[in-house]
Parts: C-alpha cells; sequence; structure tokens
C-alpha cells in the first residue's frame, strides 16, 4: 500500500508512519491541506489518512477540493478528536469514506484502510448530475437528456464553472477569471462564448436553461 499521511501534529504521524512502514508499506507525509494537493497531483495512492484540524485549510475544506477539483478517487479516512455525529456528518458530506477518532488503535487503522482499498477507488467522482444535464469531467464531454454536446474547451470551462455554483449567479469578473485567468480579453469575447454556449445547450432544446441576470453575469436556471 502507499498511504498519504496528513497530520499538523508530526509525533502522531511520525507513529503512524512507522507502523505503515513496520507493515511493509510506504508513506508519504504532508502537514497541510495545500501541501496534501500538491502531493496528490504528482502521485498515486491507495488512501489518505486526513486529520480535521489543521492550519490553513481544514481537513473537511481539503477534501472536498480533492473530490470537486482534483477529481481524486482515492478513498480518504479523517483523523480526528471531534466524534460528534455533526462532525461525522460534515466528514462524509466533503467526500470522506470512512472515520476514525483519536486515540485509536494502529491495527483498527490499517484494517479500515485495507477495508476501504478493497473497495476500490470511489466510481462518484468526476461527474456532474444537474437534472437532465450531465457533465463527464474527466472526458470532458456534455450531456442533455442524454444527447451529446459539442463545447469548445472556452465553452466547456464557463458550462462548468455555472454548474458549478448553481443555482446561484455567477459574475462576469468570476467567470473570466476562472476561464483566462490574468490575461482576461476584452468582454466581447465573453459575450461571443455564451452565444454559442446557448446555441448548443439552449437551442436544441424546448426549454433555456443558461440564463442572465442583467448586470450580474449569469446562471443556470434548471427546472425541478
Amino acid at each position: 500500500m502507499y498511504i498519504l499521511v496528513v497530520d499538523d501534529h508530526r509525533d502522531i504521524a511520525s507513529s503512524i508512519i512507522d507502523y505503515i512502514e513496520l507493515e511493509g508499506h510506504t508513506a508519504d507525509y504532508a502537514d497541510r491541506g495545500d501541501v496534501m494537493l500538491e502531493l496528490v497531483k504528482n502521485n498515486t495512492y491507495d488512501v489518505i489518512f486526513l486529520d480535521v484540524m489543521m492550519p490553513g485549510k481544514s481537513g473537511y475544506e481539503s477534501c472536498k477540493i480533492l473530490r470537486e477539483d482534483l477529481f481524486c478517487k482515492t478513498p480518504v479516512l479523517f483523523l480526528t478528536a471531534r466524534d460528534t455525529l455533526d462532525d461525522k456528518l460534515q466528514g462524509f458530506t466533503s467526500g470522506a469514506d470512512d472515520y476514525v477518532v483519536k486515540p485509536f488503535a494502529m491495527e483498527e487503522l490499517m484494517a479500515r484502510a485495507k477495508a476501504l482499498i478493497s473497495r476500490g477507488n470511489r466510481q462518484d467522482i468526476g461527474e456532474t448530475q444537474l437534472l437532465d444535464v450531465q457533465i463527464n469531467h474527466h472526458t470532458y464531454q456534455v450531456f442533455r437528456q442524454n444527447q451529446p454536446i459539442k463545447l469548445n474547451p472556452t465553452q466547456y470551462k464557463i458550462f462548468c464553472l455555472l454548474a458549478k455554483h448553481y443555482p446561484n449567479v455567477v459574475s462576469k469578473n468570476v467567470i473570466e477569471q476562472g476561464v483566462w485567468g490574468d490575461e482576461i480579453p476584452d468582454s466581447d469575447v465573453l459575450k461571443t462564448q455564451i452565444y454559442q454556449l446557448r446555441n448548443q445547450i439552449d437551442r436544441p432544446f424546448s426549454t433555456s436553461i443558461i440564463q442572465n441576470v442583467h448586470g450580474v453575469g449569469f446562471k443556470l436556471a434548471l427546472n425541478t
């Protein structure tokens, strides 16, 4: 097993890593959520042990980014002293697969890790489903009413931003920053891309879902 241990308490992390290596496995270490995210970009782990309370981004925030932005399918096991039902529900909502309360026995930790690995990677990560719209973030495909929608890379990024923030309005500035970064083009470029996006997403169907909020930005307006 190749395990990533994320915990700002170095003594605890060191004990876990020593036990992992004693069992004949390999471990990496991160003391913050942002370090974990960089490691995940460059390595493939079998399971991630993630502490909840850390400086900077919490384990909850880091796990959510892991699932929603990096589309990481690796099982995540939270390590924490917080043991209320609300804490556990928040952990699972953020994308965790299991939850171990400190202090814990190393034997139990490894048993839970092996159980998660035996199930395989998560299969529900990397897709967004909003009523009749589906986005596959691995193949960069968009479907509406099960029909494939052909989008160029810019239109795909814009649509993903609208889907990510649904049902909220996404300002023009947020869209421009998210799509073009610091090299924001003339405002007419965004207008053109939105127009073409509507032609692909809305025009072939009986209802329009891309809504212009005058003076603010755009949002998805889906019928429930």
